[in-house]
Order: C-alpha cells, then structure tokens, then sequence
C-alpha cells in the first residue's frame, strides 16, 4: 500500500524495546533483517508477507512474533 507507514517495536537480548517509527514498507523489511542480524546473529528472510502476518495472523515465526511486533501508523 503506498503511504502506509508501520512502527516496529524490537525486543534486542537484554529485554529492551526499541522503537522505530513512520517506515515504509521495504525500509521496515530492511530494518527488521537487520536488527535480528546485529542482535541475535541470525539471516532471516524477511517479505511482506511475513510482515502482514505479523500484523494480522498468529501464523507467523514464534521467533520473530515474540521479538518484533509491528504495527500501522
């Protein structure tokens, strides 16, 4: 969707949320496999299909779903 923009809050190892705000679709994809690469030093694939789910389903990574909710703006 153009002009939709998601905020990301990111659970790093040590319990903190991190905040990210007002990004795009591909920079939140970009954000997201970056963040779990620099914190948990994993390569995850990461599409917008996966980020829908994670907005609307419970059919997603449990992974991912416990460290990284996203939400619509």
């Amino acid at each position: 969707m153009k002009g939709v923009k998601y905020t990301i809050d990111f659970k790093n190892p040590n319990g903190e949320i991190e905040n990210y705000e007002n990004l795009s679709m591909n920079e939140m994809i970009g954000q997201v496999k970056n963040l779990i690469k620099e914190n948990y030093n994993i390569d995850i694939k990461v599409s917008k299909h996966i980020i829908y789910n994670l907005i609307y389903r419970d059919n997603v990574n449990p992974f991912l779903k416990q460290i990284c909710k996203i939400h619509k703006c």
